[in-house]
């Protein structure tokens, strides 16, 4: 079985307040270590190998773009 490859545009992250109620300022953000090793990670959690059943990345960005806020 081969890698599945699918592209998709998404949005990570808004300035809007999420379900918790907290946000995310973007403005002057810093991409630069990010952009060195661009995955998409579920809950931040990177996979270790030890685990059947952990998360996997959701997958790597190529075109990271900034819009606004």
């Amino acid at each position: 079985m081969g890698i599945l490859k699918s592209t998709k545009r998404i949005v990570i992250t808004t300035e809007a307040k999420n379900s918790l109620g907290f946000r995310t300022r973007t403005a002057g953000i810093n991409l630069a270590a990010y952009e060195k090793n661009p995955l998409l990670l579920w809950f931040h959690k990177r996979p270790t190998g030890d685990q059947k059943n952990e998360n996997l990345p959701l997958g790597f960005l190529s075109d990271l773009e900034l819009k606004g806020d």
